[in-house]
Parts: structure tokens; sequence; C-alpha cells
């Protein structure tokens, strides 16, 4: 991509990739002197990011909600295919993933009925078994997902699922 940022006629030095584990050179990039602006995407990284940064200014996305706005004249299957590839691809652990759908109420059972149907379809699993649905990153992730869960059931929420959780 850099490459292609030289061949579009950007000096060399302007923009440039850095490559490594965030918990060996994100420190070092955070409070270099030669750092005029940093622009992060996610959630409590960039907060750590924003404590360390000092006053370099900073442009941050710190964990939108991404919401699917789903209308009377929508066409519900590309809807409902649209809802399950964005809210489940990657265990829904990017920051792009859809978060919140909002919908007509008129035609709200529908989609749910066809986005519960494409989800009774999807595997879970190792990503290794190529399964659709692989396991969140960490133990706290699990924990903070099920936490979320057990919150919307205690406060009336209908789970169109059943839900489970192996581990």
């Amino acid at each position: 991509m850099v490459h292609c940022v030289h061949l579009a006629g950007f000096p060399k030095g302007l923009i440039n990739c850095v490559t490594g584990k965030g918990s060996e050179i994100g420190d070092f990039l955070t409070m270099h002197p030669g750092v005029d602006c940093i622009s992060f995407t996610g959630g409590d990284t960039g907060i750590t990011i924003s404590k360390k940064a000092g006053m370099i200014p900073l442009q941050m996305e710190l964990s939108g909600k991404d919401a699917c706005i789903i209308l009377e004249d929508a066409d519900l299957d590309l809807a409902a295919s649209n809802i399950v590839k964005g809210g489940f691809s990657y265990s829904g652990q990017r920051c792009t993933a859809v978060k919140v759908v909002l919908v007509m109420v008129s035609i709200a059972d529908t989609l749910v009925k066809k986005v519960n149907d494409k989800l009774e379809k999807l595997t879970v699993g190792p990503p290794e078994d190529d399964c659709d649905i692989p396991s969140v990153v960490t133990e706290s992730s699990a924990n903070f997902i099920e936490g979320l869960v057990m919150d919307a059931k205690k406060k009336g929420a209908t789970l169109c699922q059943d839900y489970r959780r192996e581990g």
C-alpha cells in the first residue's frame, strides 16, 4: 500500500508502514518525538494510546456501534445475509461488525425469522475446522459477551436462539 502511495506521487517518508507486535513497538511509536499525529481505531488500546501520547494530536475511533438500518422497502433476504455476515464473521471481533439493527416494526418479525434461519445454519468451532464462527480471542472477551447477553435477558430481551457457551 505504501508503495502505491509513492507511485501516486507522495514523497517517501510522508506515509510509513511499521509492522510488529503492538506490545513491542506500540509505546515506542506512541511516545516517539518524531510522531506528529496518531490516528487509531480500536477500543481499549486507543484509550491506552491517548494516555501515553501526551500532547500529540489524536484522531480516534474507539468502538462505534455500527448500526444496520432496515426500512420497509428493503430486500429482507439481502438484509438478513448482511446482518449475519456483518455481525458474526470473525465472531464479531472487528471494528466494523454490526452491533445494532434498527428495523421498521412492520417488517421486524419477518427479518428476525430470516436472520434466525441463517444463524441456525452457521457452525461454531475452532478456525482450523473452517467453521463460520470461531471462538473469541480471550476468556475476558467471552465473559464480556456473556455479561451483555445476561443483562439483556434480565432486562426483558427475547433470545431468538438458545444461549449456550462452551469454554
